[in-house]
């Protein structure tokens, strides 16, 4: 895959001279090049050892003093092991921050383009993803940008399940443009249902959510809306779809709710589905008729809702926004429907909350209620 494929690069640029629209590091010439490897091999027992005499040895240095070209050549390649190793990172973040405009495109093709499975396999330990996000940092203004999100991007799904390796990719849409990260959203929408419902994986879809555009936004946007009933009633895709109503503003919410139309009451008595029932009814007018008319048209709905653990926040977000909303009619049919229960409703935790509820609304004991 060629991540510079069918990109004009505009503002950018690579001062080793790797303009890569004609994709100019070939695999000869990624080999001919490639730097020699150092003596130091901090896997090593003798490695960690000349290491550790070197970090200590470095202790004693003025950081006015440090020769970062001198350093750069003692640790060029074995950049990954002193990116991944815990005395190693100090160091390499230094080198990032002090190195030359042609150091870092060497420093770039040695990380990227020599072994790009150790590399992204660095982005899953602590030490690695924290020396990936330094990276990012440094290169955000050049053209690597776009080599990083295409190497990334292979193996997006299973990164942005991972609680350590997410927040590289977090850091590449925060600090990178939205044409260097086209490729991470493309993907993102290729697997977003995998990542919907995984624990860690939701949590990284809503944060694409919050920073994709355009074109993007949209076809994600729509796809989220497609499978909204499956993923209200996921434990996790829940969480997704109520980001989505937040962020995808009237139109998204309009739409939801209309592919949730004939769920709501099956959904109020679901953990992670009540409170998507209650972000529609929270939304708007038109959301609170729509699940308030549903409730009603089963008999029994109301009073089952009104005592289950997790369907007594919906009537009871419902009562509240009727009432706020001056729907007196709504209102009153609603509450008609519980009365009846209401010795039993006593029972129960919620449904004692939503009797409560319409007697502070009322203001008088229930028993002293007139006939509707």
């Amino acid at each position: 895959m060629n991540p510079f494929r069918g990109i004009e690069i505009d503002g950018l640029r690579s001062s080793h001279g790797y303009h890569t629209m004609n994709n100019s590091w070939n695999q000869n010439e990624t080999q001919s090049n490639a730097p020699k490897r150092s003596n130091l091999q901090i896997g090593s027992q003798a490695g960690e050892r000349e290491f550790t005499c070197f970090q200590e040895t470095l202790g004693n240095y003025n950081p006015r003093a440090w020769r970062p070209r001198t350093l750069f050549s003692q640790f060029e390649g074995s950049f990954l092991e002193l990116m991944t190793n815990k005395q190693g990172i100090f160091l390499f973040q230094m080198l990032l921050n002090e190195c030359e405009d042609e150091q870092l495109d060497s420093l770039v093709q040695e990380l990227l383009l020599r072994d790009t499975k150790s590399f992204v396999s660095a982005a899953y330990c602590e030490e690695g993803s924290t020396s990936i996000n330094k990276l990012i940092k440094r290169i955000k203004k050049t053209i690597h940008a776009y080599t990083l999100t295409g190497l990334l991007s292979i193996t997006l799904d299973c990164l942005m399940s991972d609680n350590t390796a997410k927040t590289v990719i977090k850091q590449c849409l925060d600090q990178f443009g939205s044409r260097p990260n086209e490729v991470l959203y493309e993907n993102v929408i290729l697997h977003y249902m995998k990542l919907a419902t995984d624990e860690v994986g939701c949590r990284s879809l809503n944060e694409c959510i919050s920073t994709i555009s355009g074109k993007q936004k949209i076809t994600l946007f729509e796809k989220i809306v497609d499978e909204a009933v499956f993923l209200s009633n996921d434990r996790y895709g829940n969480y997704v779809v109520q980001h989505a109503m937040i962020l995808g503003h009237d139109i998204v919410t309009y739409k939801v709710m209309q592919r949730l139309c004939g769920h709501f009451t099956q959904l109020s008595q679901n953990k992670g589905g009540s409170h998507v029932v209650e972000k529609c009814l929270n939304s708007s007018s038109f959301g609170t008729d729509l699940v308030v008319g549903e409730i009603l048209q089963t008999k029994l709905a109301p009073f089952q809702l009104a005592r289950h653990q997790y369907g007594n926040y919906v009537i009871q977000a419902a009562l509240r926004n009727l009432k706020r909303q001056r729907k007196e009619i709504l209102y009153v049919s609603l509450v008609k429907a519980l009365k009846p229960h209401f010795p039993q409703l006593q029972r129960y935790a919620g449904g004692k909350n939503v009797v409560n509820l319409i007697r502070t609304d009322i203001e008088i004991p229930y028993q002293c209620w007139p006939e509707y």
